[in-house]
């Protein structure tokens, strides 16, 4: 059967896939070099010499079933018979092929969630953050039980006030001022101070790291937690509307709790616009997560965003095709062609390229190590706020000692004005 002369096909505009435009005489066009599917097309077109009208959905959407059972978007103009092709990142599903037919898939998208990238945690902590809540515990716990421990084995009995201060001195790699009179004291005392020494040396190292590449917040990285955020209600997590992530998501058998976030998110109605603009004003909101291809995140958010570590599930990617469409088998054996040729790999890596050019995220942005980075005043908050605390307790300490050795003078003055008065009495 001879391929139709002129095509109408329904597009989408999709960054990277199809860039669309208007022409002088207002009829939707292709623009630039980036879309990949428009490269494809154009090639079909030379290889079926036909000509194409591109036409955009009133909703600007793939396609979503509606109450009446019908699709609205490039799926609803495909099902009326309007259109004889769509495409722009269009997928493959079992309900969309029963109402239209699709080519052979020439690309599957693994479906994600990308969340902002973690942020530095507060400099004024970094001090404390060397060891677990856990370790801090024990560590005070050993400071107030080993003077008492030492108070009733050594040999020499020390005042409490004198042990409390050796055994902190010691956490901090000072010298104790200890008389061992016996085996057992040795023992005793060398024991602790190893340990002492061993638990300042830790910490130093593990500080020095964490000032040189400082510590990072955590995030929601794959899908379980990212669950059990939404439904706790300290995360979003949105979608773009009429595509297949709501309807597979529902459906989605193996992973029965996602669920909980397809309910999320019709409750709450967590839509997005398809496209870096609006994707990236939903991530910069904080706490939350936006589903996508890693594909899309890959080509517009790279190393700006960060992609979760598992995925939802494979989507197919392919050209919709109206039932009545003529040439279907004829299609399907040219782009097999084209897919083994690798033009459309070759397509999808000219887009990429342009696209990382145009962000001018061509190099991986981070740390070099290669760099000298001097510390500065934020970096040393932690200390100077441990300092200052230091100095307010030493000074409420002090003001303690004064206060109760002038109540012991008085109490004394007073003890002795009254034996004094009873023997003049006498």
């Amino acid at each position: 059967m001879k391929f139709p002369d002129i095509i109408k096909v329904a597009v989408k505009q999709v960054p990277g896939v199809c860039e669309l435009g208007v022409d002088a005489v207002g009829r939707t066009i292709f623009t630039g070099t980036r879309g990949y599917e428009a490269r494809l097309l154009n090639l079909l077109s030379a290889i079926f010499n036909f000509q194409y009208q591109l036409v955009q959905p009133a909703d600007g959407q793939w396609g979503g079933k509606t109450k009446d059972g019908n699709y609205s978007g490039m799926m609803g103009m495909l099902q009326r018979g309007e259109v004889s092709m769509a495409m722009c990142d269009l997928a493959i599903t079992l309900d969309r092929e029963a109402v239209v037919d699709f080519t052979i898939p020439h690309d599957i998208h693994r479906l994600v969630f990308a969340t902002r990238l973690p942020r530095p945690k507060p400099k004024f902590i970094t001090f404390l953050l060397p060891f677990s809540a856990e370790a801090w515990y024990m560590a005070l716990v050993l400071l107030l039980v080993m003077p008492l421990i030492w108070r009733a084995l050594l040999s020499v009995k020390y005042p409490m006030s004198k042990l409390y201060s050796d055994v902190f001195l010691s956490f901090l790699k000072g010298s104790i001022r200890i008389r061992l009179a016996t085996l057992s004291d040795h023992i005793l005392v060398y024991n602790w101070f190893c340990q002492g020494v061993v638990f300042a040396l830790s910490y130093s190292a593990v500080l020095l790291s964490f000032l040189t590449l400082p510590l990072m917040e955590s995030i929601v990285r794959d899908i379980p937690s990212l669950v059990n955020a939404v439904v706790a209600g300290s995360y979003r997590c949105m979608v773009f509307k009429g595509t297949v992530v709501m309807p597979s998501i529902r459906e989605e058998r193996n992973m029965a709790a996602i669920k909980l976030i397809a309910e999320a998110i019709e409750r709450n109605n967590w839509y997005v616009d398809p496209t870096a603009d609006g994707v990236r004003a939903a991530i910069d909101a904080g706490d939350t997560a936006v589903i996508s291809s890693e594909v899309f995140f890959n080509d517009h958010f790279r190393d700006s965003v960060a992609i979760s570590e598992d995925s939802f599930f494979g989507v197919r990617i392919g050209i919709g095709l109206s039932k009545d469409f003529c040439c279907k088998k004829e299609l399907d054996r040219k782009i097999t062609r084209i897919l083994y040729a690798g033009f459309i790999e070759k397509f999808r890596h000219d887009a990429r390229y342009v696209g990382h050019s145009l962000a001018g995220s061509m190099e991986t942005k981070g740390t070099k190590f290669g760099e000298l980075k001097a510390l500065k005043v934020e970096d040393m908050v932690g200390a100077f706020c441990i300092l200052i605390i230091g100095y307010a307790i030493s000074l409420v300490v002090l003001l303690a000692e004064i206060f109760l050795v002038e109540m012991k003078k008085y109490i004394l003055l007073k003890q002795a004005r009254r034996s004094a008065l009873k023997k003049h009495r006498k």
